[in-house]
């Protein structure tokens, strides 16, 4: 066990896994997609896991639990990467997910909500508007 201080309090987590993994043993649970029991071992792919490390941006699922670590989950700038992350993920989503057979149960739809992160629209007014028939503007 190596004793780290997560959020400002002493927690003593399982060494030679990782930070992730040790978090999730505790219960407590950081946004992520890719660590998931279902895909082999090659997380770090979606990015939501980060997490500050002694003052530095790191993956939680890739960083090791090490003695005397100091981790902060929720400081300014590890919630600013989570919604730039979700931003690119919800525009590159489907049109509404309130017509999704997952609504509800979707961790994406989850995240966005807790972080505050909304589908941007394309800006309409941008696009000229076709008046060329009269049964438009009746």
């Amino acid at each position: 066990m190596a004793e780290v201080i997560l959020n400002g309090n002493r927690v003593r987590l399982d060494e030679n896994i990782s930070v992730l993994d040790a978090l999730n043993k505790i219960g407590f649970q950081l946004p992520n997609f890719c660590h998931d029991d279902r895909l082999d071992k090659s997380y770090g792919i979606c990015g939501l896991c980060i997490i500050n490390v002694d003052g530095k941006l790191q993956k939680a699922c890739q960083t090791p639990v090490a003695e005397g670590l100091v981790l902060n989950t929720e400081s300014e700038d590890v919630i600013n990467h989570r919604k730039e992350i979700l931003q690119k993920y919800i525009d590159e989503h489907h049109e509404n997910c309130l017509v999704c057979a997952k609504t509800g149960e979707c961790r994406l739809q989850k995240y966005c909500f807790q972080y505050g992160v909304e589908k941007k629209v394309p800006f309409i007014d941008s696009i000229p508007m076709d008046e060329s028939n009269p049964f438009y503007f009746v």
